[in-house]
């Protein structure tokens, strides 16, 4: 990935809201974007990291509040997390180099249409897909019940807190108030349903918790390219398993292959 830009965009100066995974070999042939779910960060796509090959690199946002930003204050507005991941992908020149990927898990499918969004404004190069996963569309009713959760709620309906969480108080802590934060910033959010020209991947487990019936069908209003949609398992968390993530990444890679 090549040095930022100088944009005079302080949002696009600031390094911390990417963090990047870079290609083994020096040179990426393919570059993945990836936007964590509520409370999430780098370890959501734990498996994708390690599963990418040595051309591939993987970047994912990081919102004020956690990992290497724990002493900073939580976003309030995710149009405002938007704008900032977009200034910051368009100043590190995403896409002039290698095609890219934007992957965005729940409410980090949200985020990245939103992202995907104003790198059109912007002029970028486009992404050769916008890949959600277990993320209802975004104007879906479903993420008005999601806002309205307490966060211990949302926690147990995803599966309860990992038992290594109970092990380490300060990390929970850390964990439940992130989640808070991403519930208060979802609740101020308004989607005005415009589409994207960007092709659309929408990955959901029928057996997940989080996901009403119906509540996917929607992401075909959202984007003016076509939207092909993939049942797998996993429940809510289906980037936890090794064969998906390598099909993913196998998937980009014969894409990016094409396009180059």
């Amino acid at each position: 990935m090549r040095r930022p830009s100088s944009t005079g965009d302080p949002m696009a100066a600031d390094p911390r809201w990417l963090r990047t995974f870079p290609a083994v070999s020096g040179q990426a042939a393919l570059q993945v974007v990836c936007f964590p779910p509520a409370g999430g960060a780098a370890g959501a796509f734990a498996t994708l990291i390690d599963a990418a090959d040595p051309e591939t690199s993987v970047s994912v946002a990081i919102l004020p509040g956690r990992e290497t930003r724990l002493a900073e204050p939580a976003a309030t507005r995710l149009d405002e997390v938007a704008d900032a991941l977009a200034a910051r992908l368009a100043a590190v020149g995403i896409g002039e180099r290698s095609p890219y990927v934007l992957l965005g898990h729940s409410l980090g499918g949200l985020l990245a249409h939103e992202t995907a969004r104003r790198l059109e404004r912007v002029g970028a190069p486009r992404p050769l897909e916008l890949v959600t996963v277990a993320s209802p569309a975004p104007d879906h009713p479903g993420w008005t019940r999601t806002r309205r959760l307490p966060p211990a709620e949302l926690m147990r309906r995803l599966g309860g807190i990992p038992p290594e969480l109970h092990e380490v108080p300060q990390l929970l802590d850390h964990v439940v108030r992130a989640l808070a934060a991403d519930l208060a910033m979802l609740a101020g959010h308004h989607c005005d349903g415009a589409p994207v020209p960007v092709p659309l991947l929408v990955l959901g487990d029928p057996k997940d918790p989080q996901l009403p019936p119906g509540a996917l069908d929607g992401w075909s209003r959202f984007t003016t390219a076509g939207c092909e949609f993939e049942r797998v398992e996993g429940g809510h968390f289906p980037l936890g398993a090794e064969e998906l993530c390598r099909r993913l990444l196998f998937r980009w890679r014969s894409s990016a292959a094409v396009h180059r």
